[in-house]
Formats: structure tokens, C-alpha cells, sequence
């Protein structure tokens, strides 16, 4: 049981991770269109279901890291 519950925890933090590559790539590649940045977060709230709140915050924090 012990070892199921291991097995669930780690394919979890697995998509997790690729959830969040995946939110890089797309925030990155509209970046790089020269893509506004509300565009950027409705693509953020469309394609991954975000929160519109998280998903400004999300591209906010790239773009600063990425200036």
C-alpha cells in the first residue's frame, strides 16, 4: 500500500513538472512573438486553466527575470 501510494506521489510530481515546462515553453514562445502580455495570460488561463490572477503573476515574473 505504502509503495502504491509512493508510485502516486511520484507520477504526480512528475506532471507537475511537465505542466510547468510546458507553461515556460508557451509563456517563452509568445515572448518571443512579441505577443502581448494579456494575450500571454489568456493563453495561460486557456490552455492550463489558470486563475487570471496566477496566471499575471506568472508572466510577470518572467518577464522580470527576463529583461
Amino acid at each position: 500500500m505504502k509503495f502504491e501510494l509512493d508510485l502516486m506521489d511520484a507520477r504526480r510530481e512528475g506532471e507537475l513538472k511537465a505542466e510547468e515546462k510546458g507553461k515556460q515553453k508557451l509563456v517563452k514562445f509568445l515572448s518571443s512573438q512579441k505577443t502581448a502580455p494579456s494575450e500571454i495570460v489568456a493563453a495561460l488561463v486557456n490552455v492550463y486553466q489558470m486563475t487570471e490572477k496566477a496566471a499575471q503573476e506568472y508572466v510577470a515574473e518572467y518577464l522580470e527575470a527576463n529583461k
